[in-house]
């Protein structure tokens, strides 16, 4: 099943690369999306190489283009044969909906968008990376589809090992981690929209998957990194990824960053590290 990316409604050109944005109507979905794409402005060498970046949970495919990253990605890739497609996944995790087709992202994620975003191109390694909300989905949706992806990275994703549907549960969570009340109704909020059932959540978890599909992650690029000031105090679910993959001798690299928090200025000085690594 393919889609026809059709109306441009954005074109910008940044240091010789160009930034396009396109509406399309996606049918497994049954709705209106919009999809980012950055690529080399001379088009005469083939795109060998295409990187899905995932947004957070409070934004879209423009959140890259909005937060003044353009420039910054453009400078990292510098001549090399890649194209960055940035997706709307909406809040969804990238869920594989048990019983909603019409929910199914982790579907219209595979099966249309990335068909249409590598049509034309030479793509022969895949990667996929975000961070928050779209950090956890690439994470979950790299070790659930392994087999399509050489490598995967996330900055601050949204790995929690409490019961987020126990409030016993988030309390302590939240006082251990030092989460204030709106953070922690924020960080709920998102796993209680998406996932009804904590079965449906493991489904999706990336510390769950690292435990019990090791394999998956084995021979691939892994990078992922967290702020020790992070408002969510998402270190602490990093650092359990971190210390399941040592444990399987899953080579990967991780980062507690000193001092850094959940927002634009930590991705802005650490998304080059990670694209560099996963390059």
């Amino acid at each position: 099943m393919h889609i026809m990316l059709k109306s441009k409604t954005t074109e910008q050109v940044v240091n010789a690369w160009k930034y396009e944005r396109f509406g399309f109507k996606s049918d497994i979905l049954g709705q209106d999306l919009h999809c980012g794409f950055l690529r080399r402005e001379d088009s005469s060498s083939p795109i060998t190489k295409t990187i899905y970046m995932l947004h957070g949970g409070n934004a879209d495919d423009t959140q890259a283009a909005q937060a003044g990253l353009l420039p910054l990605l453009t400078e990292t890739l510098a001549q090399r044969s890649v194209q960055i497609v940035f997706p709307n996944i909406g809040t969804s995790f990238l869920h594989h909906h048990p019983t909603n087709k019409k929910k199914s992202f982790s579907e219209y994620f595979l099966n249309e968008l990335v068909p249409a975003a590598e049509k034309g191109t030479s793509t022969n390694e895949r990667l996929i990376c975000g961070w928050s909300m779209g950090g956890q989905a690439a994470l979950n949706m790299f070790a659930r589809h392994s087999e399509h992806f050489a490598g995967v990275g996330a900055h601050f994703p949204t790995l929690i090992q409490f019961d987020y549907l126990n409030p016993t549960d988030g309390a302590a969570y939240a006082a251990r981690m030092k989460v204030s009340a709106p953070m922690m109704e924020i960080l709920i909020g998102e796993f209680k929209k998406e996932f009804t059932d904590l079965k449906d959540f493991y489904r999706h978890c990336p510390l769950t998957l690292a435990r019990e599909k090791a394999s998956a992650w084995n021979g691939k690029k892994i990078y992922f990194d967290v702020g020790s000031e992070d408002e969510f105090g998402l270190s602490e679910g990093a650092l359990v990824l971190h210390d399941i993959l040592k444990a399987k001798k899953i080579e990967h690299y991780f980062k507690n960053i000193p001092q850094g928090k959940h927002d634009g200025a930590f991705i802005y000085t650490q998304i080059a590290n990670l694209l560099n690594y996963l390059l």
